[in-house]
């Protein structure tokens, strides 16, 4: 994540997210990338996140919609 982000419960926020790529995945920064939550993202944020095909030529950070269905509001932690 590019900053904190608090969702409220019951809620849908586009947040945006720090698309790290690998020096050795062959990739000059201009692609096209396939970005979905890691296991371990789902296993602790009760948030549905959208699965998104994101462009890096203009930006590192690209935006993704979450969806809080719970009852408590969720804050996720940049870095995350």
């Amino acid at each position: 994540m590019a900053d904190d982000y608090q969702i409220p419960t019951r809620s849908e926020a586009i947040i945006d997210v720090f698309v790290e790529m690998e020096g050795h995945d062959g990739c000059d920064g201009h692609e096209e990338f396939h970005v979905e939550p890691l296991e371990k993202f789902i296993y602790k944020y009760p948030l549905i996140m959208a699965v998104a095909v994101v462009e890096t030529s203009n930006s590192v950070t690209s935006s993704i919609r979450n969806m809080n269905p719970s009852g408590e509001h969720v804050v996720i932690h940049r870095d995350t």
